[in-house]
C-alpha cells in the first residue's frame, strides 16, 4: 500500500523544484504561505478522491478536482496567520509581498482574523473575506452550580 506524502514533502517536491526552474521564477514573487495553501487544498481534494473509490470517504462520494475555467476571471488567494497579514491600525489590510490594500470593511470586526480571502472580480475589483477568531465561551466560576426545580 503506498503511503500519503505529507503537505510539507508535497510542497518541497512540487514549489521548491518549481521556483528553481527558469521558467517558473515568477513563484518567488509570490508569499510562499499562499503557494502551500493551494497545494495542501489540491492535495485533500485527491485524497478525498481516492478515498471515496476506496470505500472509506464519509459522506457523499467526492469527485475529482475541478480546475478554473477560462470563462471564469475571478482569481483568489487565501492568506493565513503564517502568511503574517495584518489589519493596520488606519483599517488597511497589509498582504505580504503586496503591501498595503485600502479596504472598505461592510462590518467592524469583532477581533483579529484567522485568515482572509482576497477576491479579484472580472471588474478588477477586490474583496477580502476574513474569518475572524471568535473568543472562548466562558466557563462558570467553581461554586456555582444551577438547580431545577419541579422537575418530577
Amino acid at each position: 500500500m503506498l503511503r500519503h506524502i505529507s503537505d510539507g514533502d508535497l510542497s518541497k517536491r512540487v514549489i521548491t523544484e518549481a521556483k528553481k526552474t527558469p521558467g517558473r521564477a515568477w513563484l518567488a514573487e509570490v508569499s510562499a504561505v499562499v503557494l502551500q495553501q493551494a497545494l495542501a487544498d489540491l492535495n485533500t481534494a485527491y485524497r478525498n478522491l481516492f478515498a471515496s473509490v476506496a470505500g472509506t470517504h464519509r459522506g457523499p462520494k467526492a469527485a475529482a478536482p475541478r480546475f478554473r475555467s477560462k470563462k471564469d476571471n475571478r482569481q483568489a488567494i487565501r492568506f493565513t496567520k503564517n502568511a503574517r497579514f495584518a489589519v493596520t491600525a488606519g483599517g488597511r489590510l497589509r498582504l505580504p509581498k503586496i503591501g498595503d490594500v485600502r479596504v472598505r470593511w461592510s462590518r467592524s470586526l469583532p477581533s483579529e482574523p484567522s485568515s482572509v480571502t482576497v477576491i479579484k472580480d472580472a471588474a478588477g475589483r477586490l474583496n477580502a473575506c476574513g474569518d475572524p477568531v471568535r473568543p472562548p465561551l466562558a466557563v462558570a466560576q467553581v461554586g456555582e452550580a444551577g438547580s431545577r426545580r419541579g422537575v418530577a
